[in-house]
């Protein structure tokens, strides 16, 4: 039997005023950063790459000192 999830708006209801607010602050800050990228249109593609990149290479290092 699959498990059944909370959806977004649950979840939102659950987090304390202080969680929401670090939420907020977070959100803004991607669109922010994600703003700034779209002016840099010659620099997509090294930006993408760095962001496929990190998460490979958070996972190797990862499975080196847990495997």
């Amino acid at each position: 039997m699959a498990e059944r999830t909370e959806g977004p708006k649950r979840l939102w209801e659950r987090l304390s005023g202080w969680q929401r607010d670090q939420v907020e602050a977070a959100a803004k800050a991607e669109v922010t950063r994600l703003a700034g990228m779209l002016e840099q249109s010659e620099a997509a593609p090294r930006l993408l790459a760095d962001r496929l990149e990190k998460p490979a290479a958070r996972h190797w290092s990862t499975a080196r000192t847990h495997g």
